[in-house]
């Protein structure tokens, strides 16, 4: 878990905000995920390395949906009764959880006044944020009972994903914005966008949790889950939604760093014909299957 403390050591890994996944930072994923949200198909899950989860979009003044992807995405009262897979993945699938968020782009209004700079973007984007209120991120491990796996039943264990949330504020570096003129979102936001380019940046409370099935020691999958997250926002804005999602095995990979085997490189290369310097540039080479690099 991350080094601030979590209440769920068994239950994945959250990487810290000052932590990267694979190279990317925080504020680089937070861009991703935006234009992610902004794009035509937002969720669609093309079985990626991160999985984005979103909120709600637009303005609710109370919980009203839970997130099923058995199939179609549907919207619900209540979790469905019935068993599906929900959302599949595989064991090293990162998931990024946007806990509660505000988008800000150049020539947006906020509080009546144009935003007109990166400055102006930041300062909205903090008074949105700082205008919130409660806020939660949890994840249930439906896998000790059986069908029906409702997250709401108190006989499946639920445990907060980190020790508090606001150690998990981030805000994105100015990046475009693409908003897709099929993205099916853009007519109910907060201010509807006309699609198009944009400088951007997005900030908010985020969460990217890792190795979800790290304290299943005999790795009989498929392993089931429901992360829920949500939180009161500005104004009448209130988001909580519920993924189910079920995690198979790792991909396969026939990848392997052979560096410390003696039949190593010794099998592939003979290093005493690689070329030098020298003799590459008087020509006086022959072919060995590799290109050196000075």
């Amino acid at each position: 878990m991350s080094s601030d403390g979590e209440f769920a050591p068994d239950h994945g890994t959250v990487i810290h905000r000052n932590e990267n996944y694979r190279g990317l930072s925080y504020g680089d994923l937070i861009s991703e995920w935006t234009n992610w949200l902004m794009g035509s198909n937002p969720d669609y899950y093309d079985g990626s390395d991160i999985l984005f989860l979103r909120g709600n979009v637009g303005y609710y003044n109370s919980r009203f949906s839970f997130y099923d992807r058995g199939d179609a995405r549907r919207f619900n009262k209540k979790f469905p009764s019935t068993p599906g897979n929900g959302i599949v993945i595989h064991e090293d699938t990162a998931v990024f959880i946007p806990v509660i968020t505000a988008q800000v782009n150049i020539g947006d209004y906020y509080s009546g006044a144009r935003i007109e700079d990166e400055n102006s973007i930041r300062r909205a984007i903090r008074q949105d944020l700082d205008g919130g209120g409660e806020m939660w991120a949890t994840v249930c491990d439906l896998n000790d009972a059986k069908h029906p796996k409702d997250p709401n039943s108190p006989k499946y264990p639920t445990y907060r994903l980190v020790d508090n949330l606001k150690n998990y504020r981030v805000e994105s570096p100015l990046f475009k914005m693409l908003l897709s003129e099929q993205n099916p979102f853009r007519n109910i936001m907060e201010v509807p966008k006309e699609p198009g380019i944009y400088d951007a940046a997005t900030g908010g409370y985020f969460v990217l949790l890792t190795d979800l099935t790290k304290d299943k020691k005999d790795k009989k999958y498929p392993y089931h889950y429901a992360i829920r997250f949500g939180a009161k926002g500005r104004g009448n804005y209130y988001t909580d939604a519920v993924y189910q999602i079920t995690v198979v095995a790792p991909r396969a990979t026939s990848v392997e760093d052979v560096s410390s085997k003696e039949h190593g490189p010794k099998d592939v290369y003979d290093w005493a014909k690689i070329p030098t310097k020298e003799e590459i540039f008087t020509g006086e080479t022959k072919s060995v299957g590799i290109t050196p690099t000075f």
